[in-house]
C-alpha cells in the first residue's frame, strides 16, 4: 500500500493511542539522528503529542545530527534529557535546551549480582554486527585487529568475544568466533552480562552499556567508535573525564528531570 495512504491512518492511530494516556515518555536511545530511520517516527510522535497537548518526554537520549527543522521540533517535548555532554552541547548550539545527564545504566545495582567463581583471566570484547566488517577482523595471539587497527590487546590472556544483544549479534559473533578460533559469549540477561564483565580482566566494546558496566565495576575499558558519534564519542568523554560518583549524580539529575515533568499530571 502506498505511503500516502498509510501515513494518515498511522497518524490517526497514534493520536488515538496518545489520547488515552496522561503523558508519553520516549525510551532512552540514540535514534534521534538523521542516519537512523526510526527518527522519522519519533519526531512524528513529538508533533502528534504536542498538537493534542499530551506531554511528551525525551527521557535520556543521544541526539544528532538532525536537520534544523527537526531540532526545532525537539522543543515540542516537555523536557529533553541529554545523556552525554556531546548531545547537550549540540542541542545548545542549535537553540534547544536540555538537561545534562548520564545514562541511567550508571545507577544499575551491579554490586547486588553475585560474582562468578574465579577462573582463568580473559579480555572481553563486545562487538556489534553492524559496525566492523567481519572480514576485516584478524587475531594475532591475544591481540585483535580490524584491518591494521588494534582493537584489543589481551596481554597474554585469552580473548572472549561477546554481545549484550543476542538477537542482533549472535549469528555474526558465532561466525567470527569460528573464523578466529576465539571463544564467544552471547548474554541473554543483564545479570549474565554483569557476571561476564565482572570476571574479566578488561573490556573493549562498541556497545554502550557493557562499557558502562565495566566502568562501574572498575574494569579497564576501551570504547570502540561506531556509526553513532554523539553516543560513543560522548560516552568516551564521560568515562575519561568524570568519576563514577559524578556520573551517577548526573544520571540522577536526568531521572529527576523526567519525574519532575510527570509529577504535575500524576
Amino acid at each position: 500500500m502506498a505511503s500516502w495512504l498509510i501515513e494518515p491512518q498511522w497518524r490517526r492511530a497514534r493520536a488515538a493511542l496518545f489520547a488515552g494516556y496522561d503523558a508519553v515518555v520516549c525510551a532512552p536511545g540514540p535514534y534521534l539522528a538523521s542516519y537512523d530511520p526510526r527518527a522519522v517516527a519519533a519526531l512524528a510522535d513529538l508533533r502528534i503529542a504536542a498538537a493534542q497537548q499530551t506531554p511528551i518526554v525525551l527521557a535520556s537520549h543521544s541526539i544528532g545530527p538532525l536537520p534544523a527543522a527537526d531540532i526545532a521540533d525537539l522543543n515540542l517535548a516537555t523536557v529533553r534529557v541529554a545523556r552525554e555532554a556531546a548531545t547537550h552541547r549540540y542541542l545548545a548550539e542549535h537553540g534547544c535546551s536540555s538537561v545534562a545527564s548520564a545514562d541511567y545504566a550508571f545507577l544499575y545495582p551491579y554490586a547486588d549480582i553475585p560474582a562468578a567463581g574465579p577462573g582463568d583471566p580473559y579480555t572481553l570484547v563486545f562487538l556489534r554486527a553492524d559496525n566492523l566488517a567481519g572480514g576485516s577482523l584478524r587475531r594475532q595471539g591475544s591481540r585483535l585487529f580490524a584491518a591494521d587497527r588494534l582493537l584489543a590487546d589481551g596481554g597474554g590472556t585469552r580473548l572472549v568475544l561477546a554481545t549484550s544483544d543476542r538477537r542482533r549479534d549472535a549469528t555474526f559473533l558465532e561466525q567470527i568466533g569460528r573464523q578466529l578460533d576465539v571463544e564467544t559469549a552471547s548474554c541473554r540477561t543483564v545479570p549474565e552480562m554483569v557476571r561476564l564483565v565482572a570476571g574479566s580482566s578488561a573490556v573493549v566494546s562498541d556497545r554502550y552499556h557493557p562499557a558502562i558496566c565495566a566502568a562501574v565495576l572498575g574494569k579497564p575499558v576501551d570504547v570502540i567508535p561506531n556509526r553513532e558519534p554523539h553516543k560513543m564519542q560522548g560516552l568516551t568523554a564521560l568515562l575519561s573525564g568524570h568519576s563514577i560518583a559524578d556520573l551517577q549524580a548526573r544520571a540522577r539529575t536526568g531521572l529527576e528531570a523526567v519525574l519532575g515533568a510527570l509529577r504535575p499530571i500524576s
